[in-house]
């Protein structure tokens, strides 16, 4: 039938980026073991996103493997699973966070975003524990969790999805003075992170609130779902074309401070430090470090 059909496709899809995220994690795990990145909070942020979808994956799983006797069963597998979905949201909105904060050199904001890290889970967790009580769920004639009436899930998704767009949106703005071809990877950037969240989990966000009669659709978004752990991967990917052949990432360089009065852009002093930046390739590096006020170098916790 079409329900099983859905049923496998779903699990294919849980699997496939289950080891997408095993394959990002074993990379950025590498990737800190070569280079001095462990203080970065964009490093910290995609290793947690990583291993929450693949948590998030496995929970997904369960049912499908086990036969649900009570519905309160289905209420904790529930629980759980909204908890890793919450989770994964949150961390997307910070990586938002930190890349607008990086873009206006807000330093000690960034390097704030590590605590952050820390309290996702616990948060999420409170709050599915408190939103799983507005879930419809019943049990079908194989003893399988059917679930129904996701408004307020939907609406908490949304809401992260928005802010995710909101800050990705002011991080593009604070690079407006860089160079062309900057400007251009910083929006590729912010695009590449947005769709990630908005056309995985945000698509099924909005069938739930405007088309929740619409099986076909259910189905479709369902699917688009279950691939949420492999769009991160792809979207951290997309920025690092190295990272699919070798442990390192596109660009090496320090933000460098000076007396001048206006914005200029040049390359750090001291290229040998391994200071790695995520979203930026090589070729346009030479033009992407911020000359402000003062006279110290210093290094954004996010670059």
């Amino acid at each position: 039938s079409t329900m099983i059909t859905m049923v496998y496709l779903a699990m294919s899809a849980y699997a496939v980026s289950a080891s997408a995220c095993l394959w990002m994690i074993c990379h950025l795990v590498r990737l800190a073991a070569k280079a001095q990145i462990r203080h970065r909070a964009i490093w910290a942020q995609l290793l947690a996103l990583a291993v929450t979808d693949i948590l998030w994956a496995a929970v997904s799983i369960v049912p499908y493997f086990c036969w649900v006797r009570s519905l309160q069963t289905c209420m904790d597998i529930y629980t759980w699973h909204q908890a890793f979905e919450y989770c994964a949201c949150f961390i997307e909105v910070e990586i938002a966070a930190g890349f607008a904060m990086a873009s206006y050199r807000c330093r000690w904001l960034v390097c704030g975003l590590f605590a952050l890290i820390a309290l996702n889970f616990p948060v999420a967790l409170l709050l599915s524990m408190n939103s799983v009580h507005t879930l419809t769920l019943k049990l079908d004639k194989g003893q399988q969790c059917q679930l129904e009436d996701q408004q307020v899930w939907s609406f908490i998704i949304l809401c992260c999805c928005a802010s995710t767009l909101l800050l990705n949106v002011i991080g593009i703005i604070g690079t407006r003075r860089a160079p062309r071809p900057v400007f251009c990877r910083a929006a590729w950037r912010a695009l590449s992170y947005t769709l990630s969240c908005c056309l995985t989990i945000g698509t099924k966000a909005v069938q739930n609130i405007l088309a929740p009669q619409q099986l076909a659709l259910s189905n479709a978004c369902w699917f688009m779902l279950c691939l949420n752990g492999l769009a991160h991967v792809l979207s951290y990917a997309s920025q690092n074309p190295k990272a699919r052949s070798r442990t390192q990432l596109d660009l090496s360089v320090g933000f460098r401070s000076s007396s001048a009065s206006t914005h200029e852009y040049s390359i750090a002093s001291d290229m040998s430090l391994p200071e790695h930046y995520f979203d930026f390739d090589i070729e346009v590096s030479r033009s992407f470090v911020d000359v402000s006020g003062s006279a110290n170098c210093e290094d954004i916790c996010l670059s």
